[in-house]
């Protein structure tokens, strides 16, 4: 659609991927950069609320590695008191596990790697 809403006639476009399109009419990409004032501060709304939503994301992913390595470590540590063979190692091999764990999803970064906009009259 054109940015009045206006179909874009099929001659105007070259299909390049499933579900990908060009448009190679240069008045009709002039149109939609006349979009721009109105698209960016949309956009960067998107991206302030998406940055919201994957830092909560990334907290529970924490929260529950966390649980979870902790859960594991108390379980090793018990069975340690009634099991010899289950060595002070293998605790401290779980405890640094959890470090590891701990500081890769500390590090995650989230990106978008595509926005799709849909422009309709």
């Amino acid at each position: 659609m054109t940015h009045k809403g206006n179909p874009i006639p099929q001659d105007k476009l070259v299909h390049k991927k499933k579900f990908i399109t060009e448009i190679k009419d240069e008045s009709i990409l002039s149109n939609i950069a006349d979009l721009k004032p109105i698209l960016e501060p949309t956009i960067s709304k998107l991206l302030e609320k998406v940055g919201i939503w994957t830092q909560g994301e990334k907290e529970k992913a924490l929260a529950l590695a966390m649980e979870r390595t902790d859960r594991e470590i108390e379980r090793l540590s018990y069975l340690s008191q009634i099991n010899p063979l289950v060595s002070d190692k293998e605790i401290e091999a779980m405890k640094m596990m959890q470090r590891e764990i701990l500081t890769a999803l500390g590090h995650t970064q989230c990106r978008i790697d595509a926005i799709r906009i849909i422009l309709t009259s």
